[in-house]
């Protein structure tokens, strides 16, 4: 999807409104470009909140984030801001060893490192992890916290950009772009009374 197919699908959406008030169509596309990027963020927020679509904007297939892990740890900020990983959703991703042999299972996630240095009970199959800022620090299936080596793979809500953005999604987004560039021209308290906004559904 390019910014040209974006303002092409939003504006029959805005046109009727716009017309009405004498506002033209450059105007109107200069507003949906400016809103496209807080609007990616917007739906990647959207979709990290809702546990049953959050994995419609996660890394699938063979193209997880990955890192490596040395002594136990690894700092992700360069993963997190080469790939707009939403840090704050960032314990609800999903990571696993890229050696499978090593470790098939999802880490675990626990609350914080002092939860992570409890090793009274020990278990054999998961490993555990926490992040501290921007470092995920991790706890092995022997209770050790700075033994596990590797590749890892991570697989976490991020922000897209428009041509990395899903098929399944671009209707949603472009409803979205739309709104929020209706509220960057001011049409939302305008909207002619008994007919739907854009990003109104029938019922």
């Amino acid at each position: 999807m390019t910014t040209n197919d974006v303002i092409e699908q939003a504006l029959p959406l805005m046109t009727p409104i716009a017309s009405a008030q004498q506002i033209d169509a450059t105007e109107i596309g200069w507003a949906i470009e400016m809103k496209i990027p807080a609007a990616l963020e917007v739906l990647a927020r959207t979709l990290a909140m809702d546990k049953k679509r959050r994995d419609l904007l996660r890394p699938t297939g063979a193209s997880p984030f990955t890192a490596t892990l040395v002594a136990g740890q690894v700092d992700l900020v360069t993963v997190i801001s080469t790939n707009k990983i939403l840090l704050d959703h960032l314990s609800e991703a999903e990571i696993r060893m890229a050696d499978e042999t090593a470790n098939g299972q999802a880490f675990q996630w626990v609350r914080n490192f002092g939860e992570l240095q409890l090793t009274r009970i020990v278990d054999l199959m998961f490993i555990h992890c926490c992040l501290q800022e921007t470092i995920l620090r991790t706890r092995n299936t022997d209770g050790a916290i700075d033994t596990l080596e590797g590749g890892i793979e991570i697989s976490a809500n991020f922000i897209p950009t428009l041509t990395a953005l899903p098929t399944r999604l671009q209707g949603e987004f472009v409803a979205l772009v739309a709104a929020e560039a209706q509220r960057e021209l001011g049409l939302m308290r305008s909207w002619p009374r008994g007919q739907r906004t854009p990003n109104e559904k029938e019922s």
